[in-house]
């Protein structure tokens, strides 16, 4: 999947230069990713990344004109976006020249970074807000490692190669492991909203940059002018997400999230192509989104399972486990297949995910029993101890669950598939939109209630 990998640390010359070109070359999972290293020896900074080309972050590393701020990003960034601006990630070295740090407030997106200040002899590691653009990271006494997947630790780091009874009893229980804890014991998740900084010394002084109780402390709307709200906000950023025209294709289901995203695009004939995943047969989804695609005058196709499924089962499956560091099994396995195929549609892929539990309150981040006599008793404690771990999790603002803690464990683990294959957006987790649905009346995102004003059918 394409990211970031590093090593921040002291030493001999030299020390860490081959373990960061191992750490990206185990990232490369497909021949068309970019990729690259930058080195400073001085101030210890062994870096690198992977990227889709033509992509936000297909400019590494940027450089600001004295070539003494450097930025190795990964993911994208959506604020003040508008046709004809540039769209890559070395504008952001304008923003971080005349605002400092303060920068990452106004960021609006999924994304991760490393931003070297020669100037200041200063190094800094950040994140967005909610953490889905993962970093993980491994703490030694004189270097911490990092990177967008755990395997790229892993692979300089063979020490590491074991599994948290924990983090496995949470997988098996939740479909995910909780808390920014992982499938290995000594490998962590940077929490969302992170700023560790580093200035001569070893040991980074570790921040945040936002809180997830500055927007559950607004007050809420009444409720005309939430609704009012609610539909000028979707129609505002809704199109930021369909910016490079020819290489955005949205995955089109029949259900309300995708529908809201095409009619408030309102795309000219043939600017999006549609598609949608599917069997042998034509479901519902399909029925309803090819209608859809009519109606507005768009292209669309079906992504079906094909023979190459199946003859080529093995090798996808093992991928799907490898990608995703082992949080998904070979029951995901069409979903990498389904993105493959996909991306030969466009290299960009906008769905309606997050929708209904950004909006209307659904959700599935739920713990399920696990049968006796399946696992070893130990592990069979560990699993009932997840279900304890998730209620304490889930207790709180419902909404902050969701998107600080929901998506970024549990939805995470298909979204590095599809970021795997192609760069991938949902409009729903625009900040915009987010931190307007916590202003939501009381009641109104219950899934039980009618959504008006939003869209009409």
């Amino acid at each position: 999947m394409p990211g970031i990998v590093g090593i921040i640390g002291r030493g001999p010359r030299g020390k860490y230069a081959s373990d960061v070109r191992a750490m990206v070359d185990c990232m490369r999972h497909e021949p068309f990713y970019k990729f690259g290293t930058y080195i400073n020896e001085e101030l210890g900074i062994y870096a690198g990344w992977t990227c889709h080309p033509d992509s936000y972050a297909d400019c590494m590393p940027a450089m600001n004109a004295n070539k003494d701020v450097i930025l190795l990003f990964a993911g994208e960034e959506f604020s003040g976006q508008s046709a004809g601006q540039p769209h890559k990630a070395e504008t952001l070295l304008q923003r971080y020249e005349s605002e400092g740090e303060g920068f990452l407030r106004g960021l609006n997106g999924w994304f991760s970074g490393l931003l070297v200040d020669r100037r200041n002899s200063m190094v800094r590691l950040f994140n967005d807000r909610y953490g889905m653009q993962r970093i993980y990271y491994h703490e030694e006494s004189d270097a911490v490692l990092f990177g967008s997947e755990a395997k790229s630790i892993l692979k300089v780091r063979p020490q590491l190669r074991a599994l948290n009874p924990q983090g496995l009893g949470e997988l098996i229980s939740c479909n995910c492991v909780l808390e920014h804890r992982t499938l290995f014991p000594k490998i962590f998740l940077l929490p969302g909203a992170s700023l560790w900084t580093w200035k001569e010394s070893a040991r980074p002084i570790k921040r945040e940059y936002f809180n997830a109780s500055e927007w559950e402390n607004l007050p809420p709307l009444e409720e005309g002018e939430f609704l009012s709200r609610l539909s000028q906000t979707v129609r505002a950023i809704i199109p930021r997400y369909f910016h490079e025209k020819g290489q955005v294709g949205l995955s089109l289901t029949g259900g309300l999230d995708s529908r809201m995203i095409m009619a408030c695009l309102n795309p000219a004939p043939g600017e999006v192509p549609c598609y949608t995943f599917g069997g042998s047969k034509d479901m519902l989804d399909i029925t309803i989104a090819r209608k859809i695609s009519e109606v507005c005058g768009q292209t669309y196709s079906v992504v079906r399972i094909g023979p190459s499924f199946f003859s080529d089962f093995s090798v996808l499956a093992e991928k799907t486990i490898y990608v995703t560091d082992g949080t998904l099994d070979v029951s995901s396995t069409h979903d990498m297949y389904f993105n493959k195929l996909a991306r030969g549609i466009a290299p960009i892929r906008v769905t309606g995910k997050f929708g209904s539990e950004v909006i209307r309150d659904h959700t599935m981040f739920n713990a399920a029993a696990v049968p006796g006599g399946l696992f070893t008793k130990d592990l069979e404690e560990q699993a009932k101890k997840a279900v304890a771990t998730l209620d304490d999790v889930k207790k709180g603002h419902k909404l902050s669950v969701a998107v600080f803690k929901d998506f970024p464990w549990r939805e995470y683990n298909k979204i590095m598939i599809e970021q795997s294959q192609s760069v991938f957006r949902s409009p729903y987790m625009d900040n915009d939109l987010v931190e307007l649905m916590y202003r939501a009346p009381i009641g109104a995102r219950s899934s039980n209630q009618p959504q008006r004003g939003i869209i009409r059918e």
